[in-house]
């Protein structure tokens, strides 16, 4: 997940996390805040993209909706995610009063935004309102905490008024998935947070921070070393600091690695290390 993720500047620039809308550079904190109208992305694609903890093959299905990348459901001890589901399995899990059913509704919707079944920003407060009711009495869900991250995302990408807002939101919710459940979606909050980082925007318009996105790509990486996103994105994270010869180490990692999608090559945070990768003498001119 996620996340294409586009943090807004909206009411001066345009819109949200592409999954979050235009993007912004990550710089740390030692280098000159950069200030451009693509200070966007944020944190919708950094969630997604997992794949199955015992079987990576296995992916959800996506026929219907052509433009989704297909995802593997990965089975947490307490909910499946990217489970195939329906707009009414979400909202009849979401009316009960079951925390198993709330949390079986945030999944729910967060695997239909992930398959481009729904679009629409009503559905990701649905989510939210689950997941909250979920946290309510059982804050200390890791998973829990990364579905309400990915949703807020959402939420961000939809209502890019609300963006700015929301990220500070989005940034908290994936470190306390981080801090409790670190394996979730095979280093899933790390990859959530590496991608953050990596898109937003510099301070003082966001949290990016290059230095904090390579820190958590890399803790994804020895959480879970044969799950390809975790090298596409510390490969993009390396390739912006300047490290091309180790960037497309991981890039082939990531080839390599069981459940490889394709697919993924298309996503915008990985155009560059594709590039630099498949023809490098195209990267350097």
């Amino acid at each position: 997940m996620i996340l294409s993720l586009r943090i807004v500047m909206i009411a001066v620039l345009s819109c949200f996390l592409c999954s979050c809308a235009v993007k912004g550079t990550a710089k740390t904190s030692s280098e000159p805040t950069k200030k451009n109208a693509s200070t966007e992305k944020v944190a919708s694609k950094t969630v997604a993209k997992s794949e199955s903890k015992k079987s990576p093959a296995k992916s959800s299905d996506s026929s219907s909706n052509p433009g989704a990348t297909p995802r593997a459901v990965y089975e947490d001890k307490d909910v499946h995610l990217w489970k195939p589901c329906s707009i009414d399995d979400a909202e009849k899990l979401g009316a009960s009063t079951k925390d198993s059913d709330l949390l079986k509704s945030a999944a729910c919707y967060a695997s239909l935004f992930e398959s481009k079944s729904i679009d629409k920003t009503k559905y990701a407060e649905a989510g939210q309102k689950a997941i909250k009711a979920y946290l309510d009495k059982n804050s200390k869900s890791g998973v829990g905490h990364y579905l309400y991250a990915y949703l807020v995302g959402k939420h961000a990408q939809l209502s890019p008024l609300s963006g700015l807002d929301l990220v500070p939101v989005l940034e908290q919710e994936a470190l306390l998935s981080e801090k409790l459940s670190p394996e979730v979606d095979f280093g899933g909050p790390d990859r959530m947070l590496g991608e953050l980082y990596l898109e937003a925007p510099s301070p003082p318009f966001s949290v990016g921070n290059l230095g904090k996105s390579l820190d958590h790509f890399e803790k994804a990486v020895k959480l879970a070393p044969d799950f390809y996103l975790n090298h596409l994105g510390y490969g993009a994270a390396l390739l912006e600091d300047g490290e091309k010869d180790k960037a497309c180490v991981q890039y082939n990692a990531a080839l390599s690695s069981k459940g490889f999608n394709k697919e993924s090559l298309k996503n915008d945070t990985y155009h560059k290390l594709v590039d630099a990768c498949k023809n490098p003498s195209a990267a350097e001119k």
